[in-house]
């Protein structure tokens, strides 16, 4: 239990499954679950996105999988909060989630996504991953659970939130963008700030539509808090369309 809950339970009753009623920038963008509100509100003024909707289905629960790792595979970081965390080697974990996708026999057109719980790939807490398998391409996403005392606003939901918007504006992890950084230098490591030209191509995600990847190093004003089924929620804050075509606005405003 974390939190009180299961990591799955979690998941499932946050506003990742369950709808909620959503607001972005004073624009109502409806009663929904989360990926499909922020696609609402990144869409907004475009043709017909007034009635665009991409919601996930209520999953089906599989039974837990034992995964034996090897030492090599494994190593240990201790989190600001004290909480120590096991960090599993990212090739290794990307291995078993196609491994068990195969034996479990899932199919290309559903959404796998598979939870590790308390621990990390390689420091990262989740991550989503396209592949080819026969004639067809599967997506899926891995994801961490941690509880709230561990990580703060990062905690329960918050690395899979990062993920379900940035499966749903790049799904087969190839749209690249016109070149980007983080907002305030958020990726600069203690360098003095860029001077002149900004979006130089200097972030992690090689110029990635990776949604939520501007804000991840930001602290708690990359998150949103959502209370619902007697819990609240850590939800990542995501960039729109907007900020990787260098508008000087976004279009919900």
């Amino acid at each position: 239990m974390i939190d009180g809950q299961t990591p799955v339970q979690g998941m499932i009753n946050s506003p990742i499954f369950q709808d909620y009623d959503f607001t972005s920038g004073g624009t109502h963008v409806g009663n929904t679950q989360y990926g499909d509100a922020f696609q609402r509100a990144n869409l907004r003024n475009t043709t017909r996105a007034i009635d665009y909707h991409v919601k996930l289905g209520q999953p089906t629960v599989l039974p837990v999988q034992t995964v034996n790792v090897p030492a090599w595979a494994v190593s240990f970081q201790t989190l600001p909060t004290g909480y120590l965390v096991p960090v599993i080697n990212f090739s290794f974990v990307s291995y078993v989630g196609r491994s068990l996708i195969a034996s479990l026999n899932i199919s290309p057109q559903t959404l796998p996504i598979v939870v590790w719980g308390r621990v990390n790939a390689g420091g990262a807490g989740g991550f989503h991953d396209a592949y080819q398998t026969g004639n067809s391409i599967q997506t899926y996403i891995g994801t961490s659970y941690y509880p709230q005392s561990a990580r703060g606003y990062a905690g329960d939901v918050y690395p899979l939130s990062h993920e379900v918007i940035e499966w749903m504006d790049d799904p087969l992890v190839d749209n690249q963008s016109a070149g980007w950084n983080g907002p305030f230098d958020a990726y600069n490591y203690g360098f003095p700030p860029h001077t002149g030209a900004r979006c130089d191509s200097g972030s992690l995600a090689d110029d990635l539509l990776e949604t939520a990847d501007p804000f991840e190093f930001l602290g708690p004003v990359a998150e949103t808090s959502v209370s619902t089924n007697g819990f609240t929620y850590n939800l990542a804050e995501g960039a729109f369309i907007d900020f990787f075509t260098r508008n000087s606005r976004s279009t919900i405003s």
